[in-house]
């Protein structure tokens, strides 16, 4: 994989995903260059993809969160210009276009998480009023995140996540910060260590580790991923941008700037399927249908064609 020629300090393409809990629906953040973001959402059980808006800025993907059922994403986004500077927003996934808003202004906490009919909000009160013209329904409930809220960066709202998903922290880890001519800037010694019991074995487990931030001509999170059991690795992903089990028991993750399936059988895991690889996309506009700015009207979408070719099967590592 090629380094980017734009100076961005990232590789050309980054991918992150976020899981529905009562659905197949997931959002993919497909980051490259750095300064551009497109969203795109992922029916699992079909393994169609559906192309979305993108965004000339950041995504704090860590800072994000789906609803249970998939149809509404709370984001955290900044393009540091005038008037917003940085927002957070609630929409229909794949689309950005904002059913509610709130404006942030600096990087300082923001985000949030959709649990049912109640929104956590990592603002601080006095960031908790809504930018003009934007209501949310009656139903829904605004509730700021903890005593401290708008406070830390992705973390509180990264932990909060990874733990009512069903991840556990093993090991929180030391930060230690090199100098600023160092190669990276924040390394995890040991590496901070997430852990989730795979869906249909105790024995089996997922190890998600962060082992460090900021590398230059690199990425800006530095994780590993390993599957165990008993205690025992008995597969390497080795470095992957996400990770994390699909309903049905699957392995999934992302690497590269590709998608990738291990299916799970009679106990055991097939060899990888590089579901689509994303890193030939680039930044084109996209009109929001009506549908999508409305809270509940269904989305009519078209899916992006990715033909695979045998020789896109890599072996499991």
């Amino acid at each position: 994989m090629t380094l980017n020629s734009m100076g961005d300090n990232s590789p050309a393409t980054q991918l992150s995903v976020c899981l529905a809990r009562q659905s197949p629906v997931a959002v993919i953040f497909r980051r490259g260059p750095s300064n551009r973001v497109q969203l795109i959402r992922w029916h699992r059980d079909q393994d169609r993809f559906f192309p979305g808006q993108w965004l000339k800025g950041r995504i704090y993907d860590q800072r994000c969160d789906l609803s249970p059922c998939g149809e509404h994403l709370i984001y955290f986004a900044a393009n540091h210009r005038p008037p917003l500077y940085s927002w957070t927003a609630i929409s229909r996934p794949p689309f950005l276009t904002a059913l509610c808003l709130w404006p942030k202004g600096d990087c300082w906490g923001g985000g949030g998480l959709l649990n049912g009919g109640e929104i956590v909000l990592n603002h601080r009160r006095r960031e908790f009023r809504k930018d003009r013209g934007f209501t949310l329904p009656p139903s829904m409930k605004v509730l700021p995140c903890g005593e401290h809220s708008g406070w830390g960066e992705d973390r509180p709202i990264s932990d909060f996540r990874l733990a009512r998903d069903g991840w556990q922290l093993l090991d929180e880890s030391m930060a230690h910060k090199n100098g600023d001519r160092a190669p990276l800037w924040i390394r995890y010694d040991p590496p901070q260590l997430w852990s989730k019991l795979h869906p249909h074995s105790e024995r089996t487990s997922l190890a998600f580790c962060l082992t460090g931030i900021y590398r230059k001509q690199g990425r800006w999170r530095e994780t590993v991923a390993r599957v165990c059991r008993d205690e025992a690795t008995i597969l390497d992903l080795g470095m992957v941008s996400w990770a994390d089990w699909d309903d049905n028991g699957d392995l999934l993750y992302a690497q590269e700037g590709s998608l990738y399936r291990s299916r799970y059988e009679a106990g055991a895991f097939a060899p990888a399927l590089r579901l689509a690889r994303f890193d030939d996309l680039s930044f084109t506009e996209m009109e929001t249908p009506a549908q999508a700015r409305t809270w509940d009207q269904p989305l009519d979408l078209a899916p992006l064609e990715l033909p695979l070719r045998s020789s896109d099967w890599p072996a499991v590592p």
